[in-house]
């Protein structure tokens, strides 16, 4: 188990669901990961990985204007040079 910080908008929609139905998410192990493969076979995404996710969703928070600090805390990269490897990041001067 690990914390992930939220947006505010976020934490609204977790705890208004939460109100309504109980439990928001039902995973048992391996069920995103079936869901998944499900899902990219359905689309034709052949060589679409599950971990291509994480290198998606961090580059897309490096153009939301995340910092480093921020993206680390998100994707629980500990190392900044490694997080910086996963990002396809590239400075502008």
């Amino acid at each position: 188990m690990r914390v992930v910080p939220l947006p505010d908008k976020a934490r609204e929609i977790i705890e208004e669901l939460q109100e309504r139905e109980g439990r928001i998410i039902d995973l048992t192990k391996g069920s995103a990961r079936h869901g998944f493969d499900k899902a990219r076979k359905k689309a034709g995404l052949e060589t679409l990985r599950f971990h291509d996710l994480r290198h998606i969703a961090i580059s897309r928070m490096w153009s939301s204007g995340m910092n480093a600090t921020e993206i680390s805390a998100c994707s629980s990269h500990r190392d900044i040079k490694m997080l910086m490897s996963y990002s396809h990041f590239q400075l502008s001067i």
